[in-house]
């Protein structure tokens, strides 16, 4: 059953691939791999496009199924068809079958790597598949309200009578493959996660073949990007060694105050299909179309109106609609990395006004299409209110934080500055003080691994760390030819002035320098000529900026919480493993002989450390891989139910199988068990509330929804908790309660005794018990 769920989940990826491959196949001519690599992610993400369109304008009419899915797919392939013989030439059809017969090896060598991440990681998702605690649960919740909703904003399975007022493109993109899949989906939501590490990994290993031209550096950067974490692992390791309690959820997961910032592959070990992690692939597929468009110089202008220019156009309004969907916090790193990709166009343009008024109208017209296209959600949606008056001024900034866990993703930057002052200095490779320099920078970041450090050492080693690349800008702003010394170097102290005021405001050094190197990186970007380096540099600056909005220890801040700063930094991890990737290519590519050597050894000792949560991790995450009959290796999610709280399945499949979809359940609330909101997770019915946290950031802690909330737990603890249960019948009633589920964890809540008065008032329809004499009753209320 686990190879066969797998391999269909694989071939309807692989069909909407194909057909997204000869839609964008004009588009991605210029590039090495043609869009190859991209187009299962494209697939994945224009069908259903095509489905939210369908859903969001369908006025209730009908439901997510499976055929209205089917219905997206055939427009898919239909609109292929149509572009394939009505806008494409026949040097263009020409191109795409000999793509096909010359470049065999190169796309089985992409299938193969994509099928050998995919089966590795489901292989580890089957020894750890149950679907418990509230993130996972309600993940489950809302693929589940997506499918059993008639229109959008879904309704809201874990709170009866709202829509959901989340991120929920991203489940509903998953919703519609699922569709396309027929997997049972408890089967299909552990799938999901080995499915999206790949898609990052060969995505994103594409777009860096693409850019350095190298396919070993393509192959590496899908390693890098969908493998690498941090150095927390390293030292637990030094500190505790691998031991049985190997804290395998801490490790390479966060940051020193809390915020969570989640690799890929962490995400996957973790099986979480957070819009965090599902935002990834969003945002390599928008690099990969921002990148072909100024290399090819694609602008849609009254005056460069092609057929190559509609489409690539129309790809990147959707691929933006439904990024905003997925994570509307994303806007912002979408905006940076798009204004920034078009400035390299205009800097190299004669009539450099006359362009900016083009890309400026450009970039209106295909924002505005998508915020129109987003309308339906956007009038639904609203933003979660926040105070300032919670932050922690005692908690280390995010930078500080950021670079302390996963400072390993400069180094290479670091080794990168110290190149330019060698120039700088005119030093040799064998001269000792340049050696001392880069040695004493990396000693600095494993010995803060090594042992407890006071905040201000880590300011320290950040402010060095900083300040080397500051170093490295400045070497490369004087070789312009065309800028004279003086006005460079009074700019800089014009910029240092500036922040200089910033930080006696705001009291942040870290704060500070990475402004100053953000907008150095800025100027050093755009004065750049090499395409390549100035993407590294586009999103690295990106990636600084989006920890400098981040940041609670500040009040200029637009996050104050951490789940905020999260999605923002969680995003920035996956931009620095892109751009050092990159970074990587200059510094090896630029060197012979001893020298490469070093580099590549260096490097290697830099990088090497992390990825040994890809292996300890899993093995400590999944019982270390222990076989354990009827539990593990199983792919449905629902297993463990059936293994550990047998009366509940029962029950549960019950429900299933003679509850209507619409009606509501009643069962106990409790954030400290692994078990609450199991019953209506698993069974697809309403509850009254669940998941408390999530609920209150979902709809603002200081919005109506709280004292509904609120009313609501009070409520179901007065009607399990009331012993005399005619005192609750009019409450019961005015909920519109359907069933009444009595099982392990409101027993354990309430009491037996208390839950034996329902069969005094209510008709008992279903009874369950285990070997364990663990008991499951159903009422039928109304």
């Amino acid at each position: 059953m686990i190879i066969t769920s797998a391999l269909q989940l694989y071939i309807s990826l692989q069909v909407l691939a194909i057909i997204a491959f000869i839609i964008t196949f004009k588009s991605f001519n210029n590039l090495a791999d043609k869009g190859y690599c991209i187009s299962k992610v494209l697939g994945l993400i224009m069908s259903g496009f095509i489905s939210w369109l369908i859903m969001s304008f369908n006025f209730g009419a009908f439901k997510l199924t499976p055929l209205v899915s089917y219905i997206s797919g055939g427009i898919f392939l239909l609109i292929s068809i149509l572009i394939f013989f009505l806008l494409y030439s026949k040097e263009d059809k020409k191109d795409i079958f000999s793509f096909i017969d010359k470049r065999y090896k190169f796309v089985l060598f992409v299938e193969l790597s994509f099928l050998a991440i995919f089966i590795l990681c489901t292989y580890i998702n089957c020894f750890a598949p149950d679907i418990l605690a509230v993130n996972k649960l309600q993940e489950l919740v809302y693929i589940k309200s997506i499918l059993a909703s008639n229109s959008l904003p879904p309704d809201n399975l874990w709170f009866s009578g709202y829509k959901i007022n989340y991120y929920y493109a991203g489940y509903f993109m998953l919703a519609n493959l699922i569709n396309l899949t027929g997997i049972e989906i408890h089967s299909a939501f552990n799938l999901i996660a080995s499915m999206i590490l790949a898609l990052i990994a060969i995505s994103s290993g594409g777009l860096i073949y693409n850019i350095t031209n190298r396919k070993f550096y393509g192959f590496m950067g899908a390693i890098i990007t969908g493998f690498m974490t941090n150095y927390i692992v390293l030292k637990q390791i030094i500190i505790a060694g691998v031991q049985d309690n190997f804290d395998w959820w801490a490790t390479a997961h966060g940051l020193p105050n809390g915020t969570f910032t989640e690799p890929p592959f962490w995400s996957m070990v973790l099986g979480d299909i957070e819009p965090f992690f599902i935002i990834h692939i969003f945002t390599i597929a928008l690099i990969y179309l921002i990148y072909t468009i100024i290399k090819d110089n694609i602008l849609l202008t009254t005056n460069n109106i092609t057929s190559k220019s509609i489409t690539t156009n129309i790809i990147l309004i959707v691929i933006i609609a439904m990024t905003i969907t997925c994570n509307i916090l994303s806007i912002l790193s979408t905006m940076l990395i798009i204004i920034l990709a078009y400035l390299y166009l205009m800097k190299n343009s004669k009539e450099k006004v006359k362009n900016a008024v083009s890309i400026v109208v450009n970039l209106i017209g295909i924002f505005f299409i998508a915020i129109i296209i987003d309308l339906p959600f956007l009038l639904n949606y609203k933003f979660p209110g926040f105070t300032t008056t919670n932050i922690d001024k005692t908690s280390p900034d995010y930078l500080t934080g950021f670079l302390y866990t996963f400072g390993c993703f400069l180094l290479p930057f670091i080794i990168y500055g110290l190149i330019e002052l060698k120039k700088i200095l005119k030093l040799s490779y064998k001269e000792p003080i340049f050696m001392a320099i880069a040695l004493i920078s990396i000693l600095e970041i494993f010995l803060l691994y090594k042992s407890n450090v006071s905040i201000f050492i880590i300011s320290l080693i950040t402010a060095l760390i900083l300040l080397f690349i500051f170093i490295s800008s400045i070497n490369i702003i004087f070789k312009d030819k065309d800028i004279k010394f003086h006005k460079t170097f009074g700019s800089i102290i014009g910029i240092l002035f500036l922040f200089l005021i910033i930080y006696m405001a705001t009291k942040s050094i870290t704060i500070v320098i990475a402004g100053i190197i953000s907008i150095l990186f800025a100027y050093i970007a755009y004065r750049k000529d090499d395409l390549t380096i100035y993407t590294a540099l586009c999103l690295a600056l990106t990636g600084f900026i989006l920890i400098f909005l981040s940041n609670t220890n500040t009040d200029f801040s637009i996050s104050n919480t951490n789940t905020l700063a999260g999605y923002l930094l969680s995003q920035t991890i996956l931009l620095f493993l892109i751009s050092l990737t990159i970074i990587i290519f200059e510094i090896i590519t630029k060197y012979t002989g001893t020298v490469k050597d070093i580099m590549i050894t260096l490097i290697s000792i830099i990088l090497l450390p992390c990825f040994l949560f890809s292996f300890i991790g899993p093995y400590y995450k999944t019982n270390k891989i222990n076989i354990i009959p009827d539990l593990v290796p199983k792919l449905s999610g629902i297993n463990h139910l059936k293994v550990f709280h047998k009366a509940d399945y029962d029950a549960i499949k019950w429900l299933q199988n003679n509850a209507n979809s619409n009606n509501i359940i009643l069962e106990a609330v409790n954030p400290a068990t692994q078990l609450s909101g199991r019953v209506s997770a698993y069974s697809g019915l309403t509850a009254l509330i669940n998941s408390l946290p999530s609920q209150l950031f979902s709809y603002g802690e200081f919005s109506k929804a709280t004292n509904n909330i609120n009313n609501r737990i009070e409520d179901i603890d007065r009607i399990y908790g009331e012993k005399d249960k005619t005192n609750v019948k009019d409450l019961i009633k005015s909920y519109n309660i359907n069933y009444i589920f009595v099982g392990e964890l409101e027993i354990e809540k309430y009491g037996k005794e208390n839950l034996d008065t329902f069969k005094d008032n209510y008709e008992l329809v279903f009874t369950a018990i285990d070997e364990n004499n663990k008991e499951s009753f159903i009422y039928k209320a109304n």
